[in-house]
């Protein structure tokens, strides 16, 4: 049985804390929060406002706390020997990055990185469709949440379909261009971004905290068809490529609606088969976590935001 600690109880800190506790093989025994009014209303378990206490208690971490302290309590936990969750966005900085990476290889320690789009149904269903994209276009805007006011929209959001893209894509990139607006505060709040791929695929994305609907989506247009991901239902779908018509100009192939191989809403946690898989890793000894993608995706990100940040 994995002993798990979590450290930091924000939004996402507690968001964990109640999906650890439905993970097979760990058990949640410490909580750790510099706010003692977070932890007295947690009960069961270890708690304390001095996170280096729960260390001797626990195998393994979750660490959501402030991005500025990413890289300080993650260094700490893996000089520990601890196996460490850590959310998104992985440091501040490239050099913190690869400096946490080095650590967990000197320890040979398990780190895995919050990106939790990668255990969404509709991305796990639909990434096996995918094959040879084209043009692939992302949205995930939103109204404005207090609690992000620290990070930038790119590395608050973009950074889930960054982390996406280059996923699916595994090419150098030879051109980017990116453009923020500012609304409500000094950072970034609203970015758009084109990336040119060597093969000459296309990626916009889209990111905006000050939008009034919330909405998660990428759409993937290929030869054989296009491919739509709705990360807030789970869903994925289909539709044929277009053709001819002389009625109408085009329209879709295949059936009259044109959207075919619906997959199912998702039902599981996304955040608990994050865990599920970080708990897994540790247990098998299974360090095959590629942290080098990890550390891509974050020089890609600070790059949109330096290019989209207003001077």
């Amino acid at each position: 049985m994995i002993r798990l600690g979590i450290i930091g109880l924000g939004h996402m800190g507690r968001y964990h804390a109640t999906v650890a506790q439905r993970v097979t093989g760990a058990a949640l025994v410490a909580l750790a929060d510099c706010d003692r009014a977070r932890l007295d209303s947690s009960t069961n378990v270890y708690t304390t406002t001095d996170y280096t206490k729960l260390l001797p208690l626990v195998d393994a971490v979750i660490i959501a706390v402030p991005t500025a302290q990413h890289y300080q309590v993650a260094k700490t936990c893996l000089e520990q020997g601890r196996h460490i969750l850590l959310e998104k966005p992985l440091t501040p900085s490239v050099d913190e990055a690869r400096s946490l990476a080095a650590l967990a290889l000197q320890h040979n320690r398990i780190m895995h990185i919050g990106h939790v789009e990668r255990f969404n149904g509709a991305f796990t269903d639909a990434i096996s469709l995918i094959t040879q994209p084209q043009l692939i276009q992302c949205h995930r805007i939103g109204p404005f949440n207090e609690r992000t006011r620290n990070d930038s929209v790119v590395l608050d959001l973009m950074i889930h379909d960054i982390d996406l893209l280059l996923t699916l894509i595994k090419e150098p990139i030879v051109d980017l261009q990116a453009h923020g607006s500012r609304v409500y505060t000094q950072s970034c709040d609203s970015a758009s971004v084109t990336i040119h791929f060597s093969s000459d695929i296309t990626a916009h994305l889209i990111a905006s905290r000050v939008a009034p609907i919330k909405r998660r989506t990428m759409t993937i247009h290929q030869a054989d068809g296009v491919i739509a991901l709705d990360f807030a239902m789970q869903e994925s779908a289909r539709t044929p490529p277009f053709e001819p018509s002389q009625s109408s100009g085009y329209r879709p192939a295949g059936s009259p609606s044109g959207r075919t191989g619906v997959r199912p809403t998702h039902t599981s946690n996304p955040l608990q088969r994050e865990q599920q898989a970080f708990v897994n890793a540790i247990q098998a000894g299974d360090t095959s976590y590629d942290l080098a993608h990890d550390i891509r995706v974050l020089e890609l990100t600070l790059a949109i935001e330096r290019m989209a940040n207003l001077p």
